[in-house]
């Protein structure tokens, strides 16, 4: 059951993508594939979604490094002890 839902949720992502693209015309059930069907339509929805969720994964991880190095303490500060 969850490798159904795990193919499914790739296969909304890389759907909606090419739906996009397209301009949203027609319905995005056109761009997805059953959940059985194995054929070219199902792996580009598969890859385009890995690389959108990569990508996006990739953005989140900079975004904290950029936050991390912010909090650490400046070198130039002077600090008292107690």
């Amino acid at each position: 059951m969850p490798r159904l839902v795990e193919n499914f949720i790739f296969q909304i992502i890389g759907a909606f993508f090419f739906w996009a693209i397209k301009g949203f015309k027609g319905k995005l059930d056109d761009e997805m594939t059953g959940p059985y069907e194995s054929g070219p339509k199902r792996i580009r929805n598969f890859l385009t979604a890995l690389v959108i969720l990569g990508i996006g994964a990739a953005v989140l991880l900079g975004v904290q490094k950029q936050i991390k190095k912010r909090k650490q303490p400046s070198e130039t500060m002077y600090y008292y002890p107690k």
